[in-house]
Parts: C-alpha cells; sequence; structure tokens
C-alpha cells in the first residue's frame, strides 16, 4: 500500500493549492516519498473542485497508478457534462486527468445521465461503473427506465456493455419494477469479471423471480468480459436461472473473480439450508467453476445451518 487515496477540506495539502470552497477534495498520498498529489483539480492540477459528489465513489487501483472518481463538476477544460454527474479518470504518475463518460457521438460532452459506483482493477486496466445515461454507446438500446453497466478498458475508446440483454447484446437491462437499478459493481483484480447487483429480469436466459415473490430482487450478477457471459450468483439451489429471495450486497471478488462472497438474507441460495433467525444476513461464496453457493457465515460445521445472528462484509483473499 504505497499510494493511499484520502478525501479532505484542507486548504493546503499541496504546495500551492487554491481552495474554492469549503467541500472535500481528493489527494493520493505517495507514502514512500510523504508528498500528495490533488485528484478532484479544475485542470491547473492546483484548484480543487468545489461540491464534488460522490467522493465515497472513487477508487484507486491496486498498483497506485489510477484513480477513478465521480463528481458533478466540469473539470476538464472542453469537456461539458451536461449537468450530470461523470466519472473522470486521474493518472496519479503524470497527472493527466480525463473524463471517462463521454457521449458516444461527441466526446467533448459528458453522458446524458448521472455515472455512479465506479470500481477499477489492480492494473488500472478496466474499470467500470453504473449509469442512467443512455448515450455513452453508440447503438446502444435502453431496456428501460433505469441504469446500465458499463466497462471501460484502457487503449479502448467505446465502453462495453456488461449489464446486456441475454437475447440482445445492444440492450440494456429492463425490470417489471418502475427501474432497473443498480446496486454495486465490483471488477475482479484481473479485471476479467465485473460482478453487479441489479434488479434486472433479462440478464440471464429464463431469469425467474423468486417464488415468494413476483418482483425481481437485487440479485447479483458476474460478466467475464473474456467470453462475455452473465451468470447469475444468487440463485435458488438447483437452479441456474431463479434468483435467491433476498437482495445481494457487500461483495467481495478474488483476483480472477470466479469466487465471490457476499451478504444475503435469502434462505434457498444452498439446499437444505437451516436459518432459525428468518430474514437474517448471511455470508455465501460463489464458486463459478461448481456453480454453486457454500454458506460461510455457518454454525459450527454443519454447511446448512445458518447461525441467529447477523453476520458483516465479507472480505476475500
Amino acid at each position: 500500500g504505497r499510494f493511499v487515496l484520502v478525501r479532505s477540506s484542507s486548504p493546503s495539502v499541496v504546495p500551492g493549492q487554491r481552495d474554492g470552497g469549503t467541500s472535500d477534495d481528493l489527494f493520493v498520498v505517495d507514502r514512500a516519498t510523504g508528498t500528495a498529489k490533488l485528484v478532484s483539480h479544475t485542470g491547473d492540477g492546483v484548484t480543487p473542485a468545489t461540491s464534488l459528489a460522490l467522493l465515497s465513489s472513487a477508487r484507486i487501483s491496486g498498483n497506485g497508478a489510477i484513480v477513478v472518481f465521480v463528481t458533478e463538476r466540469d473539470l476538464v477544460p472542453g469537456f461539458d457534462n451536461r449537468g450530470h454527474r461523470q466519472v473522470y479518470r486521474f493518472d496519479v504518475v503524470c497527472g493527466a486527468l480525463c473524463p471517462l463518460t463521454r457521449c458516444a457521438s461527441n466526446a467533448s460532452r459528458g453522458g446524458n445521465g448521472d455515472s455512479f459506483r465506479v470500481d477499477i482493477d489492480t492494473n488500472g486496466r478496466v474499470a467500470a461503473l453504473a449509469s442512467s445515461a443512455t448515450d455513452l454507446l453508440a447503438g446502444f438500446v435502453d431496456g428501460g427506465p433505469g441504469d446500465a453497466v458499463f466497462a471501460y478498458i484502457l487503449g479502448q475508446n467505446a465502453p462495453i456493455l456488461v449489464s446486456q440483454d441475454a437475447l440482445d447484446p445492444d440492450r440494456g437491462m429492463t425490470s417489471s419494477l418502475s427501474t432497473a437499478d443498480v446496486g454495486e459493481v465490483v471488477v475482479s483484480g484481473s479485471g476479467e469479471r465485473v460482478a453487479f447487483v441489479a434488479r434486472a429480469v433479462n440478464l440471464v436466459p429464463g431469469f425467474q423471480a423468486p417464488a415468494s415473490s413476483p418482483l425481481p430482487p437485487g440479485a447479483l450478477y458476474v460478466r467475464n468480459l473474456t467470453t462475455g457471459t452473465t451468470t447469475l450468483v444468487s440463485r435458488a439451489a438447483g437452479s441456474v436461472a431463479t434468483a435467491a429471495a433476498g437482495n445481494a450486497l457487500l461483495i467481495d471478488t478474488d483476483f480472477d473473480g470466479d469466487r465471490l462472497a457476499y451478504v444475503s438474507a435469502a434462505n434457498d441460495l444452498v439446499a437444505g439450508q437451516n436459518t432459525p433467525a428468518p430474514g437474517s444476513s448471511q455470508v455465501y461464496l460463489f464458486d463459478e467453476a461448481t456453480g454453486t453457493n457454500q454458506l460461510v457465515s455457518r454454525r459450527g460445521l454443519d454447511p446448512q445451518l445458518a447461525p441467529s445472528g447477523i453476520a458483516g462484509p465479507p472480505i476475500l483473499s
């Protein structure tokens, strides 16, 4: 952990800093040299952008080279954010700042909707985000009101649609709810997979909502960017297309992204599961190789017996 991403309201973190307001700004601190760089600047490297939005949605790559973050401010001269929250990419080494979420037909303009929930891989090559914008990708067909998940790969001009209709590669998510919203977005360390939580009905063939509810829960999916396949992770035991009866959250993945840990209050993820306290959130581990979920926060050695308490967020090695 040589590089640390921090937020601060101090007006004197970097030499020559000209603070334009009282809100927090984003900095990268180099622990080896003791120096800091202003990430959320307005283009000159020393003037912070005021009223930054969603600084909690900021990530630094594992190698400390790239920062991605969300703001509603126009940070790059000549770039129009169109009044929406856009995602920016900051190169820690050279200090270059550029917008990621650009309109496909006009690179000097941002997307026509808010972007949020950004994450990045270990080497700073793949970033993923959720967005309500419908003009980030040429040919994109909006599946309905709500969000979509996109991946951006270094060196490629156009993003990849991650939350892709199982039958139409150009169409985004649809939902039986008023909107198809995205809960979390996580990129594996290798950048090969993107995991996300969404209330959608069209991401895997033959999708079925839980028998206990006609509405789709916030289900966990993982998209393999190499093979172009999407897998329903939080699924009822014995099925590949039926969502488990509970929302998934607090995702973590291993380096390759073929194992995912998460929290859910569903009690049908493991065959024969015994949950003494229905509705209590437990930790599960999904293994892509076996296509099964394992109850991690179990009582003793019984793989089907959940404890009565609530399990916290998992962290995978």
